[in-house]
């Protein structure tokens, strides 16, 4: 998914672990209620801990500087030619479509977009 940027449905993000439920659009107010009236009966110090715990094991792992690198890079991505370019085409012709072509492999349109024409896009 890093990669390619293939979208997956809620149910495909619930099977990989990746979400704790996927719930139809108009039952997601109460499943996300109910999920939050479980977690506001667990004691308070018992939360505090386990947040703490997952914060650690984040830390031990190395995972906050990944996590600082990937907040970062993605606002690169989205202020840079392409992410310019990748949004205006959103508008012109909607997502779906600018994500097929963003992702079809083919080089992005320079001419298309006047935020081609602002930078020299040339990789060494």
């Amino acid at each position: 998914m890093l990669f390619t940027g293939d979208p997956v449905t809620g149910k495909d993000a619930e099977a990989m672990g990746l979400v704790h439920q996927a719930v139809p659009a108009d039952q997601l107010d109460a499943a996300v209620q109910a999920l939050c009236d479980r977690i506001k009966g667990v004691p308070r110090n018992q939360l505090m801990m386990s947040k703490m715990v997952v914060n650690q094991a984040y830390e031990s792992m190395g995972m906050t500087n990944p996590q600082r690198f990937a907040t970062l890079f993605d606002g690169f991505a989205r202020h840079s030619p392409e992410g310019k370019w990748f949004e205006e085409r959103a508008r012109e012709v909607g997502y779906k479509q600018a994500v097929a072509e963003r992702d079809s492999g083919d080089p992005l349109a320079e001419g298309r977009s006047k935020y081609f024409s602002q930078f020299d896009i040339r990789w060494a």
